[in-house]
């Protein structure tokens, strides 16, 4: 341990704790994966030095100023360029890990933030007149994002709107490129005549009143019809105070922004994850179309973010403003050319899976979520009816393929299927370990993560699980085959070839 602390402080490695997860911060290309490695293994024996305060260049905890600030729903902006999340800090050529623990115990900043945004919606006046059916702007955060961007090209298809697109940006030319990046990177890149109803508006979820000068402020109030919150934090490693800055912080803002001039819906996407809980060492789905009120047993930080976030707006729900919150398990790869997201948690597993080249026995385990350009049409589709009062809508496939058969239809021809080799679970996963660690770059890095078997259990076990959660919403409007079959063994023969496409 002393050999391996040494070591990281002569590389310039910093380590913090906070609460139960270790924060590793490193110089760009420092980690190298034999130190990746030795730093999982011996997480615990690192807490423990950092907690008896005699680890190498231990960082000092932050100022109680701070913490208060963030106990009150402030926020509060980082202190240290290098307090990034994980995969933020990868693509910005800076090594940074987060080795985090299961949440289970809500952070009293959590509760906070809960309490805080509820009282918010509570003195905010939702009793302006209704902004018109038929929305002439509507304003899109996230719209750089894999969801985001599929978004974007759907609602420019379904409506003749102008799309107002927060985007963090230092002017309009440099934000409006971000978007085309994003867009031609997943490949739903719409033609120039839609894209010229596209208005970069400069801002930062981030940021006090997302980041809008007073005039700009005004001219959103006044000429947006609705709003698509889609701009999110999701990694998967990051802790709650990471989270909170995008997931919850701008919440207040938004419900300001809706109320002003006059009523405008608010549409947010939320994971299933904030319908799963670690009850007494198992996994619990809470299965309803509803808002779930115990926050006990989250299974991450970013599920208790977005729980946040749901409870926020419901509370505005209640009081008049025209919240849909639309839940999925996950974004898959598109049904229209296979792409997959980069460095996703999913496409990381899938991909490290198929380099270990087995199957796993593993009985009740199935691929949930949705295609994202489905995901996306069917959002849009919804959110344009007529309002009703189902507040919270899942949009999940009702019928999901066992990630065996994926597995088997992504490692060979369905002819050579039954040659491939079965393992049990445990060795699939040891074997996945393996394989992950003949690889380079963020998703092997992710993929180690995930699989890494810790005393609260392997990610991996909660990702995979026979839970189904209920659809009535779309049932009961007759729509049930609109949910059913998402992706059949086409699909993921399909995933399969871009896979291999992109070797």
């Amino acid at each position: 341990m002393k050999q391996l602390l040494l070591e990281l402080n002569e590389r310039g490695v910093k380590l913090r704790l906070n609460g139960n997860e270790l924060r590793v911060h490193a110089p760009s290309r420092t980690l190298t994966p034999a130190l990746r490695s030795a730093l999982i293994e011996n997480k615990d024996s690192i807490i423990s030095e950092l907690r008896a305060g005699s680890a190498v260049n231990q960082t000092p905890p932050r100022p109680v100023a701070d913490a208060a600030a963030e106990g009150r729903g402030e926020r509060v902006a980082p202190r240290d360029a290098l307090e990034q999340t994980a995969l933020d800090a990868w693509s910005r050529g800076m090594d940074c890990v987060a080795i985090a623990a299961v949440a289970a115990e809500p952070p009293p900043a959590m509760l906070a933030d809960a309490a805080a945004g509820i009282a918010d919606a509570g003195q905010i006046d939702f009793g302006m007149p209704p902004a018109p059916a038929v929305a002439r702007a509507l304003l899109v955060t996230g719209g750089t994002g894999w969801i985001g961007a599929h978004l974007l090209a759907e609602l420019l298809a379904a409506t003749d709107a102008t799309l107002c697109c927060l985007v963090r940006a230092a002017n309009k030319e440099e934000g409006l490129q971000r978007l085309i990046e994003g867009m031609r990177r997943h490949g739903v890149m719409p033609d120039r005549a839609a894209m010229a109803r596209i208005v970069v508006v400069c801002g930062d979820l981030a940021a006090p009143g997302l980041g809008l000068d007073e005039g700009e402020w005004n001219r959103m109030e006044r000429s947006v019809d609705a709003i698509y919150h889609f701009g999110a934090s999701v990694d998967v490693l990051a802790d709650y105070a990471s989270h909170r800055k995008v997931n919850v912080a701008p919440l207040a803002a938004l419900m300001r922004l809706a109320a002003e001039h006059r009523l405008k819906p608010v549409f947010l996407a939320s994971p299933m994850a904030v319908c799963r809980r670690q009850i007494g060492g198992r996994l619990v789905a809470l299965s309803g179309e509803r808002a779930h009120a115990d926050p006990n047993g989250l299974p991450s930080p970013y599920a208790q973010s977005k729980w946040v976030a749901e409870q926020v707006l419901l509370a505005a729900a209640q009081r008049g403003l025209p919240v849909r919150i639309y839940r999925s398990s996950h974004a898959l790869p598109s049904a229209r050319s296979g792409r997959a997201k980069p460095c996703d948690s999913y496409g990381s597993v899938l991909r490290v899976a198929c380099e270990a080249g087995v199957v796993p026995d593993w009985n009740g385990a199935s691929v949930h979520g949705v295609p994202v350009d489905t995901l996306a049409r069917l959002l849009v589709e919804h959110s344009l009816a007529p309002y009703k009062q189902q507040q919270v809508i899942h949009l999940e496939n009702r019928n999901p393929l066992a990630l065996p058969a994926v597995m088997a239809m992504l490692l060979a021809a369905p002819e050579d299927a039954d040659c491939l080799q079965r393992v049990p679970f445990d060795e699939w996963k040891a074997r996945c370990i393996e394989a992950a660690e003949r690889l380079e770059g963020s998703e092997a890095a992710l993929a180690r993560q995930l699989f890494l078997q810790r005393a609260d259990g392997c990610a991996i076990d909660n990702m995979f699980t026979h839970h189904l959660f209920d659809t009535h919403h779309f049932e009961r409007r007759g729509h049930a085959a609109k949910l059913s079959d998402l992706t059949p063994r086409g699909y993921w023969r399909a995933v399969a070839g871009n896979m291999h496409d992109l070797g």
